[in-house]
């Protein structure tokens, strides 16, 4: 569900070309869904939710755009990251990352953290990550 506009779109998977029953990502439907994110995200949201970040993201396709973008804005993001893939996202993301459980309570927790006002003697200006590290 694409949530700005509450707009339902089809899985990002397609039939396997062998016939074999199984299912692959579609890529090109994952970087339209990331372009679709990017121009949310330049209009203004409150925060980002990006289901995952594999291969696609570490090699610019998919929705690294718009994770780039949530950066520039400093628009906060949220985004799943595998175990095996937490030292690429580190790399992608230059280190700019608050790790949390996957527990809703840690995530409400930083997201009370995140939306409460600026905590006192902290630029306006300092990106989310840097301020609650």
């Amino acid at each position: 569900m694409v949530l700005d506009s509450w707009q339902l779109v089809d899985v990002a998977s397609r039939p396997d070309a062998v016939g074999d029953g199984n299912c692959r990502l579609d890529a090109h439907w994952l970087n339209q869904m990331g372009t679709r994110a990017e121009a949310s995200i330049r209009r203004g949201v409150d925060t980002v939710i990006v289901n995952r970040f594999g291969p696609l993201e570490a090699n610019g396709r998919g929705f690294s755009n718009a994770i780039v973008v949530a950066s520039e804005t400093k628009t906060p993001l949220i985004i799943a990251v595998p175990e095996f893939e937490f030292e690429r996202w580190t790399r992608f993301s230059r280190g700019m990352t608050v790790r949390l459980d996957c527990k809703l309570d840690k995530v409400l927790d930083w997201w009370t953290r995140v939306a409460s006002s600026s905590p006192s003697g902290v630029p306006l200006d300092a990106r989310t990550c840097e301020v609650f590290k």
